[in-house]
Order: structure tokens, then C-alpha cells, then sequence
């Protein structure tokens, strides 16, 4: 009730996953509501000086911004809210939730009708946002990422990185359309104002859009000069989760390393087939000690992380938190209204963190790190046609397919699974099918 029903980039990464994986038609529903408001995306880019779409900030019944420019701070003052007009990785957010829902489902019609534009004009927008140095490197400016106590900073790494995949995205779609139905890419093309030119230099911005990456130390920078900031005590973030502005003052979050949210840590845990997992647990092991968790959002995303990469134990105390969040009021806003988008979190923490479950390509992985405390964990799933249950327990994994068979990833080893149930014991670190 807070925030009036609004929609939010809180459907499109916490919401839309667990409807992709329980109900697909759900989750094209959403995805709907983004396609019909288009125009109002078109708009808001067009009222900045940019071209195709960028979708607002808070979205209602018209797909209009509709953030308020000002709140109301501690003391009384008036404060700016920026998010309504820098916080662009939204767009990003739609674009990798379309591209998501379509590798999970195989919904083709979908793709054809909605997604491909979709795509096209999100990534148009990413172009135009770029900048091209003296170089030939191109930079997003002035944006807020998902850590909102930095505003207006450069070349956040989680926007220019997803900024990245939504314009590849595109060209995958619109190339995939092309070979499907030709005289719809045709027509889409030309309605649209698209012209092979500008497919080329779409490539070549997303081939020199910098993202902060250091090789060195396989960290992301997460937005252009962070490392430089000030320090903060750790022990000043020792009562996670808590709201850092208020505690220590905006002025001195603004010039620190405090994160408010998951930010870089979210970038890993959303492309996990193009950060290696290496990169995301150095990312994870520097990023996760400065973040205060301000936002509900927030340690779902590092429970899904921690457990996917085997922290199970960091992964466990931020799946309390988050569970915590409406069950103990632990961030004293529960009577506002509950926390959807902290239970989407909680779900993927719980199934995609340790149960293991995550795409890769048009294939289901299945890599489970069950808690010592926990004897068992089962969910049920939709994937490509296929219906799933899965239960894992310590050194087991049952699978029960219904419906069509499922191409299924344990251990490293794919397995074409019919209907029927299929039992996998671990042995020596490897996931051997038991007949």
C-alpha cells in the first residue's frame, strides 16, 4: 500500500523468475502489461532527448512515470527523489526478464508478438544513452544504480553491464525473428525505423561499453571512482539490516563505500552463465561486509549467491534476514504493508540458491547446497513444457517428471529425463542416477 500498487523493476528481477518456474502464463502477463505500455516508455525517452524506450521508474495504469520528485526526509526537508529520473537500469530489467521468460518457456508467440520489440527498444535506448570517448569507449553518465545512496554516478557497473546484454539480447531476438518469420522482422523493422546501419553500430557500442571489471582483482568497480571513497567502520554496519543514510547521514553515504542493496552482487547473481564463478564469489566475499541491507530487496539476492556458490552459511544468516523482514517486522515498515518482492527474493533464495536451480541456455541446472540444519528441501517446478518436483536431501536428489521429458544438468553431466521418477545419489562429488 506504500507505494500505491505501482509497478516497480521489483516484478520484472523478484517477481517474474518465480512465476517463470511456477506459473509461465503469469509471468507473460506481466510481461504484457510492460508491451502495451510502450508508448509511455517511448515517451519518458523522448522527454530526456533519447531514442526507443525507457520505462519509468514507478509504472501505474498508462505506463507513465509516475515518481513523485520529492519526499519527505527525517527532519521534515524535502528531499529530491532521483530514481524517477536516473534510476534507467529498469529498462535493462524488462529486457533480461523477456529474454528469460523466453529460453525458460519456449513460448516462440510470445517472442514473435511482444518480446522482440520489447528488446529492440529497450536496446535502442541503451545506444543512445551511451557516450563514445575520446578512445572509441562508451560510458552511461549520471544514473543511479541499484545501491540508491549514490545518485548520479558513472558507469554503474550493474546498468552498463545489463545495458550490454539487453542490446545483444536484441540483435539475438531480431536475428532469431529474421530466420522465423522474415516478413515480420520486415515489418517490425520498418515500423520502427530500423536500418542495418544502426544494427551495426549497436554491436559496436556493446563491444566498448566499459563495465568496471578489473582482470586484476576480479572485482567490478561498482560505478566509476567507488573504490576511492571513504571507508566506513564495519562495526557501523554490524546491525544489518538497517538504513545507513538514516543512521550515518546522507552526506556520508553519499562519499562512502556503504551500499545500500545488492548492486554488483545482483549483477552475478542475474548473468550467472557470463560471470564465472570465481568473479562473482570475489565480488561477493568484497562487496557483501559494506552493504547495509536498507532495502527488504537485498539479502534474498545474497542468500541466492552465497548458496549458489557454496557460502552456506553467509547464505543461511541472509535467508533469515529475509525471511525476517515481514515474520519478525525487522525493518518496522511490516504494518505498511507486506514485502512481495522480499518474498519473491526469499523463493529464489530457497530454490535457486540452495536448491541449485538455474538456466543454462535452454537446459535446467540443478547444483543444490542444502544447510546442515535443513533434512530436506522440495519445490516444484515448470520448465519448457516439463512439470518437476524435485526434493534434495543430504547426498540425494529425487526428480519427478510429468508431462514431456526435460534436459536436466546435475554434476556437470546432462540428462535427457523422461516422465517418471528419477533418483541421484552423490558420491565422491559427483551426481550419479540411481536405476
Amino acid at each position: 500500500l506504500s507505494y500505491f500498487n505501482h509497478v516497480f523493476w521489483d516484478t520484472e528481477i523478484f517477481l517474474v523468475p518465480f512465476f517463470i518456474y511456477t506459473h509461465p502464463e503469469t509471468a507473460r502477463t506481466l510481461l504484457a502489461y510492460r508491451y502495451r505500455n510502450l508508448d509511455g516508455a517511448r515517451q519518458k525517452a523522448r522527454g530526456l532527448g533519447h531514442k526507443g524506450a525507457l520505462f519509468p521508474w514507478e509504472s501505474a495504469d498508462k505506463g507513465v512515470e509516475t515518481t513523485p520528485p520529492y519526499g519527505i526526509g527525517p527532519r521534515g526537508e524535502m528531499i529530491p527523489i532521483l530514481s524517477g529520473l536516473l534510476e534507467h537500469h529498469i529498462s535493462a530489467d524488462i529486457g533480461w526478464a523477456t529474454w528469460e521468460y523466453w529460453k525458460c518457456t519456449g513460448d516462440d508467440e510470445f517472442l514473435e508478438r511482444m518480446g522482440v520489440e520489447l528488446l529492440l527498444e529497450t536496446a535502442r535506448f541503451w545506444v543512445s544513452r551511451a557516450s563514445r570517448d575520446e578512445l572509441g569507449r562508451y560510458h552511461i553518465p549520471m544514473v543511479v544504480g541499484p545501491d540508491e545512496y549514490h545518485e548520479g554516478v558513472d558507469d554503474n557497473a550493474y546498468t552498463n553491464v545489463l545495458a550490454r546484454y539487453n542490446i545483444e539480447r536484441a540483435l539475438d531476438a531480431y536475428a532469431w525473428l529474421g530466420e522465423r518469420a522474415p516478413d515480420k522482422a520486415a515489418e517490425l523493422g520498418e515500423r520502427i525505423g530500423l536500418t542495418p546501419g544502426e544494427l551495426t553500430h549497436w554491436r559496436n557500442v556493446a563491444d566498448a561499453l566499459v563495465d568496471g571489471f578489473d582482470p586484476a582483482t576480479g572485482l567490478y568497480e561498482q560505478f566509476a571512482g567507488f573504490f576511492d571513497m571513504d571507508d566506513v567502520d564495519p562495526a557501523a554496519l554490524a546491525a544489518r539490516p538497517l538504513a545507513a543514510d538514516l543512521l550515518l547521514g546522507r552526506d556520508v553515504t553519499l562519499k562512502s563505500k556503504v551500499v545500500k542493496q545488492a548492486d554488483v552482487v545482483m549483477l552475478c547473481y542475474v548473468l550467472p552463465d557470463e560471470i564465472p564463478s570465481d568473479v562473482a564469489l570475489a565480488n561477493l566475499r568484497y562487496y557483501e561486509p559494506i552493504t547495509s541491507h536498507g532495502s527488504s530487496l537485498s539479502p534474498g539476492i545474497h542468500a541466492a549467491l552465497a548458496a549458489r556458490l557454496g557460502n552456506v552459511k553467509l547464505a543461511i544468516e541472509a535467508f533469515h534476514m529475509a525471511a525476517e523482514v515481514d515474520l519478525s517486522d525487522n525493518m518496522g515498515n511490516a504494518a505498511r504493508g507486506l514485502h512481495m518482492a522480499t518474498m519473491g527474493g526469499v523463493w529464489q533464495a530457497a530454490v535457486m540458491g540452495f536448491g541449485g536451480v538455474r538456466r543454462h541456455d535452454e537446459t535446467l541446472v540443478l547444483d543444490p547446497h542444502l544447510p546442515e540444519e535443513w533434512t530436506s528441501l522440495s519445490f516444484a517446478l515448470r520448465f519448457r513444457g516439463a512439470r518437476l518436483r524435485i526434493t534434495v536431501r543430504p547426498g540425494e536428489l529425487d526428480v519427478t517428471i510429468v508431462d514431456v521429458p526435460a534436459t536436466v544438468v546435475i554434476g556437470r553431466r546432462a540428462h535427457l529425463l523422461e516422465a517418471g521418477e528419477h533418483h541421484f545419489r552423490r558420491s565422491r562429488g559427483t551426481w550419479e542416477e540411481e536405476i
